[in-house]
């Protein structure tokens, strides 16, 4: 379509167009859910800004034991390194990816304790309360 869209004259039909269609090698939506929730661990960085981005709260919600990078505030979120996520950085991930896949029950210890976390504290209503408390707090 093109620069024929601007063009004067009869509008083009817009029926057609896909605001969205995910490449066929992309996983999203119900399948993403799925391949994170078969994983055994999940690994992945905070960003360069340290910010705790939804993979932390999807990982943890999956059950999967996540290796990462602590993100700011970290403490605020309720994340404990060796107990609910195992803090990684770019010298030691290989060695505790390693260990952790090698020790099952502290693995599924974390992952149980990272999901408690999730359902626990960073849940769409626990976020919605949190909202209303601080829109109370100012009315």
């Amino acid at each position: 379509m093109g620069w024929k869209l601007f063009k004067r004259g009869k509008p083009p039909d817009i029926t057609s167009i896909k605001l969205w269609d995910p490449h066929p090698k992309y996983v999203a939506g119900k399948s993403y859910a799925h391949a994170l929730r078969s994983g055994r661990v999940t690994i992945f960085g905070s960003s360069i800004f340290r910010y705790p981005t939804k993979k932390w709260f999807q990982s943890l919600g999956s059950g999967t034991c996540v290796l990462a990078d602590a993100p700011l505030n970290s403490d605020r979120l309720g994340l404990k390194d060796g107990e609910n996520y195992i803090e990684i950085n770019k010298e030691n991930w290989e060695e505790k990816l390693k260990w952790i896949l090698g020790n099952e029950d502290e693995r599924l210890r974390i992952a149980k304790n990272g999901l408690r976390l999730a359902r626990e504290k960073h849940t769409h209503e626990v976020r919605v309360k949190e909202l209303l408390n601080i829109l109370e707090a100012y009315s």
